[in-house]
Formats: C-alpha cells, sequence, structure tokens
C-alpha cells in the first residue's frame, strides 16, 4: 500500500513510497531486509513518481484529496507507461523526469517513475549491477499497477542498466496477444551476453587486485553516494548475467531502441547489435546524444518516437 510522501512538484503528480513487504521475496541475498544478526528487518520500500495523465485545468478536483484517494481516482481509461532508471541513477535524473512529463502530456497517459531498491529514495542497499534485484522491483511496481490502481500498462522504458529487466520482461510475457503485452523502449542499453564481462577492462589494476585478495573493493565516485562497494559476487553475478537470451527471445514484443551516436559509456555499436537480435524491432540514433542524452533536443526527439510507437502498438 502507498505511503504519503511529500515532494514540490507540480499538483498532477503524485509521489509516495510503495510497500513492498506484503508478499516477501523469494530468493534474494542483495534484497534481504535482515541486519546481519537474522532478527531486525527493515521495511522495504520503492519510491515513486506517478504523473496523472488528467489535463491539469482538470485536477481542481483531486486538489485537496490524500495520497490513497488520489491513486484511487486516476482515470483508468487511460494506460500507463513505466520508466526506469540506469545505475547509479534515480527517477528524477534530468532527462528521465523531462521525458515522462513530456510523454504524459503528449498522450495524455499516465506516466510512473520509481527508484530501484537502494537508488534515489528507495530503501535497501545498493549493489553493483543486481539485475535480479532490479528486475524484482520492476514486478513489485507492474502488481501495484495492475492490482491495486488497474490500469493497463501502454509500456515499459528502460534506461541503460534497466534494460536488462525491460527485456527480460519482454521475454517472459512474450504473446501474440497485442492487447496484452506493452511496447518496449530500450534507451541506451547494452547489449551483452554471458562472460562478456571482463573486470579488468571494467575496473582500474589496483581494483582488480583489491578484488582478488579481499573479495571487494571501494569505488569512489562524485555526487551524492560518495563510495560504494564492488564484490566478487556482484562481479561473478555480472558475468553470467545474459541480456542476449532474452532479447532474442522475445519474438512478438515491440521494441524501439533509440541510442546517441555520441555515447562514450555504452558505444552506439550496442544499438546495432540489438537491431540485429530483436525480431519486432525498430531502431533511431539521436545524433549528438550522449549516454543520459544531455540537452533538450534529444528528449523532444525521445518524445517522438516513443509517442509514435504508443500510438501504432498500445490498444486501449
Amino acid at each position: 500500500s502507498p505511503v504519503l510522501w511529500y515532494r514540490e512538484r507540480p499538483s498532477h503528480e503524485i509521489n509516495f513510497l510503495l510497500d513492498c513487504d506484503g508478499d516477501g521475496d523469494d530468493d534474494s541475498d542483495s534484497d534481504s531486509d535482515s541486519d546481519g544478526d537474522g532478527d531486525v528487518k527493515t521495511k522495504k520500500t520503492l519510491a515513486c513518481s506517478l504523473i496523472d495523465g488528467t489535463p491539469p485545468k482538470k485536477m481542481n478536483d483531486k486538489a485537496h484529496m490524500n495520497i490513497q484517494e488520489q491513486l484511487s481516482k486516476l482515470d483508468k481509461s487511460k494506460p500507463i507507461i513505466i520508466v526506469c532508471h540506469g545505475m547509479l541513477s534515480w527517477r528524477n535524473q534530468w532527462f528521465l523526469a523531462n521525458m515522462a512529463s513530456q510523454l504524459s502530456t503528449e498522450l495524455s497517459y499516465h506516466v510512473i517513475r520509481f527508484d530501484f531498491t537502494g537508488n534515489g529514495h528507495s530503501s535497501g542497499p545498493w549493489v553493483y549491477a543486481d539485475y535480479e534485484s532490479d528486475y524484482r522491483d520492476l514486478q513489485k511496481v507492474e502488481e501495484f499497477i495492475t492490482s491495486a490502481l488497474k490500469l493497463k500498462i501502454g509500456c515499459m522504458i528502460g534506461h541503460s542498466q534497466a534494460v536488462s529487466a525491460i527485456f527480460r520482461h519482454a521475454y517472459e510475457h512474450d504473446t501474440m496477444d497485442e492487447g496484452y503485452q506493452p511496447a518496449y523502449v530500450n534507451l541506451a542499453g547494452r547489449c551483452f551476453s554471458a562472460d562478456d564481462f571482463d573486470p579488468n577492462v571494467s575496473f582500474h589494476k589496483e581494483q582488480n587486485e583489491e578484488l582478488e585478495q579481499k573479495g571487494r573493493f571501494t569505488y569512489a565516485q562524485k555526487g551524492p553516494r560518495k563510495k560504494f562497494d564492488v564484490t566478487m559476487d556482484a562481479v561473478q553475478k555480472r558475468r553470467n548475467y545474459d541480456v542476449v537470451q532474452y532479447a532474442e527471445g522475445a519474438k512478438y514484443a515491440r521494441i524501439l531502441t533509440i541510442h546517441g551516436d555520441r555515447d562514450q559509456a555504452v558505444p552506439v555499436e550496442n544499438a546495432y547489435k540489438f537491431d540485429k537480435l530483436c525480431h519486432n524491432h525498430e531502431l533511431h540514433i539521436v545524433k549528438y546524444a550522449d549516454h543520459n542524452f544531455s540537452g533538450g533536443h534529444c528528449v523532444d526527439e525521445i518524445v517522438h518516437h516513443v509517442s509514435l510507437l504508443v500510438r501504432k502498438h498500445c490498444i486501449v
């Protein structure tokens, strides 16, 4: 159930913490709520921001409602779009927040963004390349949308690391029924299979030496997070993960890949690999765009092409 969470945002955006402890987690080490002694459990919540697809001029009737009432009054005839952030990011990353707002306005759809576990305002520890946790978080949000809010999901959008969760969902929900499966958008995702990952390429020599000797190393980064640990267990899980099998195995899903031609974090060649792997696939390259699609022209271009995809494939 949602918990009220105040934040200074436009009146048509609803911010809340989603309680994820209702049905528990089946098999998670990184997602554990234990304090290490096995006695104390911390409540797991995912921070969410949902933009109501109702035009702002019609929002006056909802101004004095509490969050449960606002959510219950969402127009059920409007589909919803899910937006997922990338590694070491959060739901209010500049281009994601602006993209979500513009998509809601352009399509008159509801749009929800959320922070993965250990990121932004969501609870829990941050774990390097925790694709399994990302997918469980996506499932939690999906369950809340379809079961509690009774809304239809029209599209799922993933940026960078989140693309793995998007492709896995496309694979596990692959169907010929266009009225059931949403469309999917891959923003600057990396195309990799098991054993493609090489720590010697991704990490510095000193980091790899510490990883071998101590089983972990501490990575320092500019920004609010500053430091985080990368463990040998996380590196091994990263090495074993396979996005290619999901991209190639989703035979009926409608997938759009958007990538910047100046992406230095995940080179644009990855987009062309997805174009060869995916069955029902569209590809768009944004000129002069980096990994985070910096610049207003990038957001406008993304919104335009995502809107075309949704209008073409989303059946209301």
